[in-house]
């Protein structure tokens, strides 16, 4: 018989010994009331209430220090001094969903004080943190950090305030989660490098001194996922530039809605940033004559990088001049000083009240659809054309029921596999087309026009049209100035043409 591996005898041996055998601890418990086990919150990291900090001459309470500070309960304004104000930084103030409330006289909500010394810029202070809870009822700004760098602001709520709800004055700063409304001035002011996400900004009107106001205002970065909706700006300064979202240089808008932005006699802007995707803009008005309405700017008002609007909506834009979408900072005068594309566009009623009114100004378009373009101005160009292009391509779009032109080809510019229906088709105009083309060099390729008063018109130089349908026009093809593929006027005949390069008229 086999005899066993050791280690099975002492594991035998292990388990069959008495529970008496093994050492035990005391059960018995130490003498007194028993304590705490585990740290507080106070002892790993410590909190300050704002509450309990002293003021000054000019603030209810002052942080002076680094550190993580929070709100016990609310804190009432004082009429000239601000809420809470900031000396230093590396500060996270967290509100508790309490409010910072002010009362009339009163200054800024929370405030970063700074103080030029001669000509030198004080000191940036970085990091602060201000994060859930309310601001209200202040005559200044609600939140106000002037020269600061890498802050936050989250979820924060200003209502009621005679100034900018949150301005930072400064560069990468995040605002997200916040909510602005009933502001006498801009909702969201930012700087350079600046994320804004989240945001809802509504019912914004004139400061008490004149001013531009926007519902979100950066001077670089992105703009993500916010609503503005109605800002004002028709009781203030004739000349003011009313704007929803504004990235002022390089940055871009994404996923945005943009509603009720209306202005005088000036400018007023649904969204003006570089890049501009999947957002949508609704009634765009400039309510007094001389004022101008744009829904989309692309370019801003500082930049003249290459630009573009990608799959936006745009509805309602009333001015006595008025844009859908324009490339450049100044399309009223016919500049074009930035490259930029539209595509996977639409665009409906822009209605230019005397002056111009374009669908969309730009150099290249594609896939996009623009549909009533008017102007009670003179029959001429640029007073109801659905898309004009100077010096680009248009491409894949569709025009329906525009006063003048469908599309306006200005030199050196291509329009390929495009539609336009009930184009210049009012009795009395007789100078519009469904395509014209100006100056020389331009090519109109596979388009098709139905119902408008000329089907295809050029002024200029040597033009090519090529495969192109011209159909129940009262004009269909033009005669002189442009090199012209033979036109089959019978549709019986296109089954038999033998050039591939032929146009129909019918």
């Amino acid at each position: 018989m086999k005899s066993h591996h050791p280690f099975f005898h002492a594991l035998l041996v292990a388990v069959c010994l008495p529970a008496a055998t093994l050492a035990q601890g005391s059960l018995t418990p130490p003498p007194g009331e028993p304590g705490p086990t585990m740290r507080t919150l106070q002892q790993i990291e410590a909190r300050i209430p704002v509450n309990t900090l002293p003021g000054a001459e000019d603030a209810v309470h002052v942080i002076s220090e680094p550190g993580n500070y929070y709100l016990s309960g609310d804190i009432q304004g004082e009429a000239g001094k601000h809420g809470i104000s900031i000396t230093t930084g590396d500060v996270t103030i967290d509100l508790m969903g309490f409010t910072v409330r002010g009362v009339p006289g009163s200054l800024n909500g929370i405030h970063r004080v700074w103080v030029l010394v001669g000509e030198d810029e004080p000191p940036q202070f970085a990091g602060i943190h201000v994060n859930n809870g309310k601001i209200a009822h202040w005559d200044g700004h609600g939140l106000h950090l002037a020269y600061c760098r890498n802050v936050s602001v989250t979820g924060i709520d200003v209502r009621h305030c005679r100034n900018a709800g949150i301005s930072v004055v400064g560069y990468n700063s995040r605002i997200v989660d916040c909510d602005v409304s009933h502001i006498a001035g801009s909702g969201i002011v930012v700087g350079d490098f600046a994320l804004v996400r989240g945001c809802r900004v509504a019912q914004l009107r004139p400061a008490p001194t004149p001013q531009p106001i926007s519902g979100i205002r950066l001077a670089s970065g992105s703009v993500e996922n916010c609503v503005v909706a109605s800002v004002d700006g028709t009781g203030g300064s004739d000349n003011l530039r009313i704007a929803g979202i504004e990235v002022l240089y390089t940055g871009s808008v994404r996923d945005c809605d943009v509603n009720m932005i209306t202005t005088a006699k000036a400018l007023s802007v649904g969204i003006a940033a570089l890049h501009v995707v999947h957002c949508n803009v609704r009634w765009v008005a400039a309510v007094i004559s001389s004022g101008r309405a744009i829904g989309i700017q692309i370019g801003g008002t500082g930049s003249t990088l290459s630009g573009s609007a990608d799959s936006c909506q745009v509805l309602q834009v009333m001015g006595h001049e008025a844009y859908g979408i324009a490339i450049g900072p100044d399309p009223w005068n016919n500049r074009l000083t930035a490259n930029g594309r539209v595509q996977r566009c639409f665009v409906h009623e822009v209605m230019g009240h005397g002056g111009r009114a374009i669908g969309i100004l730009a150099r290249h378009v594609a896939d996009s659809s623009v549909i009533d373009v008017n102007s009670s101005g003179p029959s001429t160009a640029g007073h109801g054309d659905g898309v004009l292009v100077r010096g680009g391509v248009v491409e894949r779009t569709s025009v329906r029921s525009v006063r003048q032109h469908g599309i306006y080809l200005d030199g050196s510019s291509t329009a390929r596999d495009c539609h336009v229906h009930l184009a210049a088709n009012e009795g009395n105009n007789t100078s519009g087309a469904g395509i014209r083309a100006v100056s020389q060099g331009n090519r109109i390729e596979g388009c098709h026009v139905s119902n408008s008063y000329r089907g295809f018109t050029v002024d200029g130089g040597i033009n090519h049209f090529i495969r192109n349908i011209s159909r129940a026009n009262t004009h269909h093809f033009p005669t002189v100035a442009a090199t012209i593929a033979p036109v089959i006027t019978s549709v019986g005949a296109a089954d038999t043409a033998t050039n591939p390069l032929a146009n129909i008229a019918y």
